[in-house]
């Protein structure tokens, strides 16, 4: 097939690669698409194609004698198409990626990455159907270095594949990531004496690549390549060095040459360090464009004017960042971007979680919806010695690492990652997780008839067995969910708030509480039902209290990490907004909201001086918080409350006007009939994506605080904060920090967002920044680290406090 491929292009055409394995029905769409005019194939893969018109030529019968052996003459240029690779389309439909002879070119002469001379015998691992082909192949070739072909019964062996690739002496090899982790691990002299070897495709285990450069069978060099089919396979290379144990996670690297790197953020200016944005790419090494789709072609290539010429690019819809280094770190996808309850979650990061744990090889981690609109974290793992490890043991781990909401809901072990014929995970391929996990302690069964009400109804409101020990929240609880627990459980005959559900998230601990009361009726500590602690264990006496306030979502959850890295610095309470479990009518103001919370606060800490924190729209409550108790507040922690002003506005609406109308639907369907009542519960349901909650969290049956939150985010619209005398700290993130446009938070400049707050206190608030975005304050562990860095600073007194102060701008 080699051959043939030299002679089309020697002829001047263009190769389409088909794979023989490929749906007959994929293979007669790319052949009629591409109006391929002749379809070089083996007489024994000629049944294959008996359905389509296109003509077949079986090179193994025919007869060349008749043809000139002459080198042909051609007139083909560097903008002339060399092939059409055909790639998954996010419609279903395949896409044709053109790629021109000038790319290819730009891929393999003069580029600071590619080392193949001569005197090298380069192998070949890809099918030549995968863009990665064209480097093994035309690398080789291009140069006068030889192509050793691998088996595909070899690729799939570490063993069969070791020996390959001692009897062809192999100096340069390519492996997707998951065959280097594989192969790698269970044969680190894969590899032994190579000059060079290139991985790629997905992100490497760390461990593995650490541990071959720095043992015996290191290779000269190793490089991870990362690069879309629509840049012709690389664009930016990292060489991995032995010598950096200070990063955790491996970069994709610097451009290669003749190749334009940008980030670019969702406003549409360039990302600073640090920042993530999506990359795109620009150079001659861009494909022509789509074949036969001018719109997604245009959607997809654009031009930037980020270059001192306006210049094509390509938008890749991967999410990077560059690093200090000046490399650029790969975080996951734009248009994959994994989101569950508003949260934005990149599973990458778990992964790499996942594989710094001793007992695991390899590791893959996925959302599913196996329940519509209920989407869990799914992780599948592999360990050395092929047993299960108890999954309490590995959410521990994840939650060293990780906020609680990027702990996976499942883990589940697997022999073998599957993979698909290109050596990639082939996520369609895993299995949903069982109902049991080997070596799950929180499978305990119920001792008394209140656990067994408990766990009966949470393993009914979330879909699955638990036990006794059994973390609601670790098995995809949240507070909606919380709500429609609380709810089950009255009918059931218990008592029992939302609020003791996030202050005892297992049936142990909840039946333990609610017992200790012959009446059945929960034992409180005498505090109002908005607070709760977030901290483990009793409060300390001798640590002071931090009151954290909620945001948009109406309860404290999010503050659950930074209650964890503070758990020796201060007790961590939440308040939780009024109405959220209709012991009291949701407030429509926020100053009337200010006066209901310093109450709350009082009968949990009744004297001074108080540290009160809010994210977001918990940032304003808190500052009208502090501002009505001034005298009594020793610091307010704001961690960037918004700006009132047009953008806000159009953002907030909406949502206003959706909680409005689930909250009118609510009320209206409790006396309807039943026609009408279908009618209202169907509409109702039709909420559940922009409310992200799964479809069988909403219904007429049960309660839910529409109201309450949408009057909050209409309580802030309204709002007109005052001037404050209360010290504070003014927490802002990169987003506002860099933006020159408006940011989740800010209307204008950065300048007018600090202006903005400084004239609304008597004496400047401290400010402090932040790494990332608006989302990432109190979600993403980088920014959640910097302000309980910062809090501890202001809860142990020091002569000058301000002095922890980073310049920001």
């Amino acid at each position: 097939m080699i051959t043939a491929l030299l002679a089309v292009l020697k002829a001047g055409g263009a190769y389409v690669p088909l794979d023989p394995d490929t749906p007959a029905s994929r293979l007669a769409f790319m052949l009629e698409e591409s109006a391929t005019p002749l379809v070089l194939t083996h007489s024994g893969l000629t049944g294959r194609l008996d359905h389509t018109p296109t003509p077949l030529l079986a090179l193994d019968r025919f007869d060349f004698a008749a043809f000139p052996a002459h080198d042909p003459v051609t007139p083909t240029g560097p903008r002339d198409l060399a092939y059409v690779i055909y790639t998954s389309g996010s419609t279903g439909t395949p896409k044709g990626v053109q790629i021109e002879h000038r790319s290819v070119c730009r891929l393999l002469i003069n580029n600071w990455f590619n080392t193949i001379g001569a005197e090298d015998v380069v192998s070949q691992t890809c099918n030549y159907c995968f863009d990665v082909f064209t480097y093994e192949c035309w690398g080789a070739l291009i140069t006068g270095a030889a192509l050793a072909v691998v088996d595909k019964e070899e690729l799939s062996d570490s063993d069969a594949l070791a020996a390959a690739f001692r009897r062809d002496r192999v100096t340069v090899a390519w492996l997707t990531a998951p065959l280097f982790n594989q192969h790698v691990s269970e044969r680190p002299d894969l590899v032994a004496g190579m000059k060079t070897v290139m991985y790629g495709g997905e992100a490497v285990d760390r461990a593995v690549a650490d541990a071959l450069m720095s043992g015996p069978y290191a290779p000269g060099t190793l490089i991870n390549g990362y690069g879309p089919t629509e840049a012709t396979v690389f664009a930016t290379c990292f060489v991995v060095d032995e010598n950096r144990p200070d990063m955790t996670t491996m970069p994709i690297g610097r451009p290669i040459s003749n190749t334009g790197n940008l980030v670019v953020d969702r406003h549409g200016g360039l990302a600073p360090v640090g920042v993530p944005g999506e990359l795109w790419i620009t150079g001659p090494g861009l494909a022509r464009g789509y074949l036969n789709r001018p719109e997604l072609t245009a959607d997809r290539f654009t031009t930037t004017h980020h270059t001192p010429e306006p210049t094509r690019a390509y938008r890749t819809g991967d999410l990077v960042r560059w690093l200090p280094d000046g490399t650029i770190e790969y975080l996951g996808r734009i248009d994959n971007q994994v989101k569950i309850r508003g949260l934005r979650i990149e599973l990458g990061e778990i992964e790499a979680t996942l594989t710094t744990h001793p007992h695991i090889n390899l590791t893959t981690v996925i959302v599913r919806e196996d329940t519509p609109g209920d989407k869990r974290l799914t992780a599948y793992y592999t360990t050395p010695a092929n047993t299960p490890l108890g999954s309490g043991d590995l959410r521990a781990h994840c939650r060293t690492h990780l906020p609680d909401y990027m702990v996976p809901n499942h883990f589940v072990h697997l022999a073998k990652l599957p993979t698909t014929p290109n050596g990639k995970v082939d996520r369609r391929a895993l299995p949903a997780p069982t109902l049991t996990t080997p070596g799950n302690t929180s499978h305990t069964p119920p001792r008394t008839p209140t656990e067994t009400t408990i766990t009966t109804v949470w393993a009914e409101t979330l879909n699955t067995p638990l036990g006794i020990h059994d973390n609601f929240f670790d098995l995809g609880g949240h507070s909606l969910l919380a709500t429609k627990a609380a709810k089950r459980l009255r009918n059931a005959g218990l008592d029992v708030t939302v609020r003791q559900i996030m202050q005892w998230q297992t049936a142990a601990e909840l039946a333990a509480a609610l017992g200790s009361d012959a009446s059945g009726h929960p034992v409180t500590d005498g505090s109002d039902p908005l607070v709760y602690k977030l901290s483990a264990g009793d409060a300390d006496p001798t640590l002071p209290a931090v009151f954290c306030v909620h945001a948009s979502g109406g309860t404290p959850n999010a503050y659950g990490q930074l209650a964890r890295l503070l758990r020796a610095d201060c007790t961590t309470y939440g308040i939780q907004a009024v109405g959220m479990d209709r012991s009291e009518m949701p407030l429509r103001d926020i100053r009337a909201i200010g006066e209901r919370y310093w109450e709350a606060i009082k009968s949990v800490q009744p004297e001074g001086p108080y540290h009160l924190l809010g994210w977001s729209l918990g940032g304003v409550v808190a500052h009208e918080i502090a501002r009505q108790g001034a005298a009594e507040t020793a610091t307010v922690f704001l961690v960037e409350p918004p700006v009132h002003g047009p953008r806000l506005e159009r953002r907030l609406r909406p949502g206003v006007e959706l909680y409005g109308r689930a909250a009118e639907l609510w009320a209206r369907g409790q006396d309807a009939d039943p026609e009408t009542r279908a009618a209202l519960e169907a509409e109702l349901r039709s909420f559940t994506g922009p409310l992200e909650v799964p479809a069988d969290s909403v219904g007429l049956d049960e309660w839910l605080p529409y109201e309450t939150l949408g009057l909050l985010l209409d309580a802030l619209l309204g709002h007109r904060p005052e001037v404050s005398a209360a010290p504070a700290v003014l927490f802002v993130s990169d987003e506002v920090a860099f933006s020159q446009e408006g940011s989740v938070a800010n209307e204008r400049d950065l300048a007018e967002y600090l202006g903005h707050w400084q004239a609304l206190h008597t004496t400047a608030p401290v400010v402090e920044r932040t790494p990332g975005d608006h989302g990432a304050m109190m979600t993403e562990l980088p920014a959640i680290e910097k302000v309980a860095k910062v809090l501890r600073t202001f809860l142990t007194p020091s002569p000058n406090p301000q002095n922890v102060n980073e310049q920001v701008g």
